[in-house]
């Protein structure tokens, strides 16, 4: 029987081992991942004949017309894509701040 120490993704506690799958992936790639969420988020926020679809209907999804959930939807979904690529960035190391000193807040010198 093998263990989770003999899994491709490695060893250690599961957690350990999907960073090490992250951080596997090409930067490349995770542009395609993120990128193809983005475009599919905002043709649904923009294409017009689904939201008028959702807008002629009565039905109400927890308590709201279609049309409104359609949009709150879409914002959920937007705010899951990019909390979603800040904790796979901090995962990688990608996050910069730069912001440590108060010359970084006043790039004049005043």
């Amino acid at each position: 029987m093998t263990s989770i120490a003999d899994s491709p993704l490695g060893g250690g506690s599961p957690s350990h081992g999907l960073r090490a799958a992250i951080r596997r992936v090409s930067p490349r790639a995770m542009t395609v991942i993120f990128g193809t969420g983005y475009v599919v988020i905002a043709l649904m926020v923009l294409f017009p004949p689904a939201y008028l679809a959702a807008s002629g209907s009565q039905p109400l999804v927890f308590g709201m017309p279609l049309s409104i959930f359609y949009m709150f939807l879409n914002a959920v979904l937007l705010i899951l894509l990019v909390t979603g690529l800040w904790l796979i960035e901090g995962v990688r190391d990608e996050r910069e701040i730069h912001m440590t000193e108060d010359a970084d807040l006043h790039p004049s010198g005043e």
